[in-house]
């Protein structure tokens, strides 16, 4: 199945190497890996690689076991098929609500999975940033955060969160919690109960999310 969607890809037939990628992701999300313990060492060193496309985290690049275990040549299905929402070059009618059934089907399916819900919170992103990609592009060059709409935010919060609960000494998941609901808290002013219930959930999460920046990018941790 993958072979196929691959061709399939080639042949700019990209609906459908979506929906043959999603089939086989509906009979093993984990393959070609065995585990959840297997899928977070690759998800861990796959989020070091691509944060280095951030002007100050270059070095990453420098670093080749996360290239290596991050599987940047060879993704597995669920990565890849993440890559192709990204690159899709054309346009798919009602793709956000596509991107939703895909997503939906899969956690019915394998509800006790935290990474459907970490794939999910990126992939729900798309629509806007595809929308929105050269201004996007434009800050990270600049190494500066874009801030996403905050239904969008809402929306991925909560993918989070499920991920969270499911697998909370995952701490690549509190980590990217913490960012998502610093962006959030920018909406609200200083002083109000809003601004401070999240700066609240903002310190729990970064507590344990630190843990991964100390193991993965330990010049990220400021105050160690």
């Amino acid at each position: 199945m993958r072979q196929e969607a691959i061709s399939l890809w080639a042949g700019e037939q990209y609906e459908d190497a979506l929906n043959r990628l999603f089939e086989a992701l509906m009979i093993d999300p984990l393959w070609p890996l065995y585990d959840i313990q297997e899928l977070t060492i690759f998800y861990n060193n796959r989020r070091a690689w691509e944060l280095s496309d951030y002007p100050n985290l270059e070095y990453l690049k420098r670093i080749p076991i996360y290239k290596e275990r991050g599987l940047v040549g060879l993704p597995p299905n669920f990565q890849l098929f993440l890559d192709y929402l990204q690159m899709i070059p054309a346009n798919i009618n009602d793709f956000a609500t596509k991107i939703d059934q895909w997503f939906s089907r899969l956690a019915k399916e394998f509800s006790n999975n935290p990474f459907i819900y970490l794939f999910w919170s990126d992939a729900l992103k798309i629509p806007f940033q595809r929308q929105n990609r050269n201004e996007i592009d434009e800050r990270i060059k600049k190494g500066q955060l874009y801030i996403l709409p905050i239904n969008i935010l809402d929306m991925a919060i909560g993918k989070l969160e499920k991920a969270f609960e499911i697998s909370p000494q995952i701490h690549i998941i509190s980590l990217r919690l913490s960012t998502l609901l610093m962006q959030k808290m920018s909406y609200y002013e200083y002083g109000t109960s809003e601004f401070h219930d999240i700066s609240t959930k903002v310190g729990h999460y970064l507590k344990k999310g630190k843990l991964y920046l100390l193991e993965y990018i330990p010049e990220g941790v400021r105050d160690k």
